[in-house]
């Protein structure tokens, strides 16, 4: 948009430079969040057992993503606050050129009735003065929203760093020290298999652990119950269940709250041993907890 006309054009041009300086800043700020995450995690790449140079590109190809998707984001967010000042600059100038009318038409009536045209021309000054108010009220709301959108925006992006990375550092430690060959083609099988997480490995198969983690079983369950006691889900915790019964559960693919809860009275009396009545209890007690 071309710029104004009216004494309030400097202001619409102080607006769309402090956007810029804003969104300018915003960027900044969370690509050093990026390079310093990324200097977080790359090192625990390197050093995890059977890593190689394919998991360092992985993760550096991971990271240049979220800073593309950064950049077409605070895009969007600069065009959008940009809209906003458009849009008011746009109702200033219409306002500007109806007061302009307005006061072509009082000179005209200022020829003829000389006593009310002065009457007109204050009535009209009032008017303009108003307008002048309210699009600045508008540029200035514009303004506040695109630096709250903009701070939010970071806030969000700051915290989901946060939680990436904090997970992705409990998942690889706990397969690393449950795991002695643990590398990264392990990590390629999990997460085809869905298990992205210690929440997913907790619900995971036994038969699909071990054919991913290459290894039997037997090991396969202990590093699904570790993370089962990691997430503090086991069946274990609930009142009446014993390690003696959470065993036998477990024994049949019952581990966590959740997979009893899930699982008929019937069921889980036969599995455990104990009456359907106390059965019963057990799978109530697990979906109130759910």
């Amino acid at each position: 948009m071309s710029q104004t006309s009216t004494p309030l054009g400097s202001l619409f041009e102080t607006q769309r430079s402090l956007i810029d300086r804003t969104v300018e800043t915003q960027v900044e700020i969370n690509r050093q969040g990026i390079d310093l995450t990324r200097q977080a995690v790359t090192p625990l790449v390197g050093v995890a057992p059977g890593a190689d140079d394919r998991a360092e590109e992985r993760v550096e190809d991971a990271f240049e993503q979220l800073e593309d998707a950064q950049a077409d984001l605070f895009a969007d967010l600069q065009e959008a606050a940009e809209r906003g000042v458009d849009t008011s600059e746009e109702v200033t100038e219409w306002s500007v050129e109806v007061v302009e009318g307005l006061r072509g038409a009082a000179d005209e009536f200022e020829e003829d009735v000389a006593e009310t045209a002065e009457e007109v021309e204050i009535e009209v000054e009032d008017t303009a003065e108003d307008a002048a108010e309210t699009a600045e009220d508008v540029a200035e709301d514009a303004a506040e929203s695109a630096e709250e959108a903009a701070a939010e925006f970071r806030d969000g992006l700051d915290d989901g760093i946060d939680a990436t990375t904090e997970e992705f550092e409990e998942f690889y430690g706990t397969l690393s020290s449950e795991l002695p060959a643990f590398d990264d083609t392990v990590v390629e099988n999990l997460l085809e298999e869905g298990v992205e997480s210690l929440s997913d490995l907790t619900s995971a198969d036994v038969s699909s652990v071990a054919e991913a983690t290459d290894t039997t079983e037997a090991t396969a369950s202990e590093l699904i119950d570790t993370a089962v006691d990691r997430e503090g889900v086991n069946v274990a915790d609930l009142e009446g269940i014993g390690a003696t019964y959470a065993d036998r559960l477990a024994a049949e693919g019952v581990r966590t709250q959740g997979d009893l809860a899930r699982t008929s009275a019937e069921e889980v009396a036969e599995t455990a041993g104990v009456s359907e009545e106390q059965a019963g209890e057990w799978v109530q007690r697990a979906q109130d907890r759910a």
